[in-house]
């Protein structure tokens, strides 16, 4: 049986969403304005700084699809981190830069089953060095792309 991807529901509503569908329901590309965690070292709340994003893909069959989360931090001071963490149905994605301020990427493979959605939820937690009094940290996200992937059959054992 083949999947295709339907629609796409975000929460909270109001983030600056833009969504590409392929005609043939193949595959989503969600592009992202402003979808960040930001501390800064005046922040009048010294916690980590959190943001949350959770979305439902409808989806008509079964099969698998690729998720694929691009964005990045920027951290100033030893003791700041910034970084994402997502799950998509149980497949667990770390947004987490190499580098204290570098673009990064995640990806997973996660399984529809018949009647299922595709439920992806994204938190972005940022927290400043408060050892640095100009610290900063940041943790965005571009794009989250899903893909369905084609069916997979299984190799053929080598006979000797």
């Amino acid at each position: 049986m083949s999947l295709t991807l339907e629609c796409a529901s975000f929460e909270p509503p109001g983030l600056g969403i833009r969504v590409e569908r392929a005609a043939d329901g193949s595959s989503f590309t969600v592009v992202f304005e402003g979808l960040a965690a930001e501390s800064r070292a005046d922040d009048p709340d010294p916690m980590p700084q959190v943001r949350l994003l959770d979305a439902l893909v409808r989806c008509e069959g079964e099969g698998r699809v690729s998720v694929q989360i691009r964005g990045g931090a920027s951290v100033s001071g030893e003791h700041g981190f910034a970084y994402g963490l997502a799950n998509a149905n149980g497949r667990r994605l770390h947004l987490v830069p190499p580098g204290g301020d570098e673009p990064a990427a995640a990806a997973a493979t996660a399984q529809v089953l018949p009647g299922g959605d595709l439920r992806l939820s994204l938190v972005l937690l940022a927290q400043h060095d408060p050892a640095d009094q100009a610290g900063t940290a940041l943790a965005w996200v571009d794009s989250i792309e899903i893909t369905v992937m084609p069916p997979q059959a299984a190799p053929h054992a080598a006979r000797g």
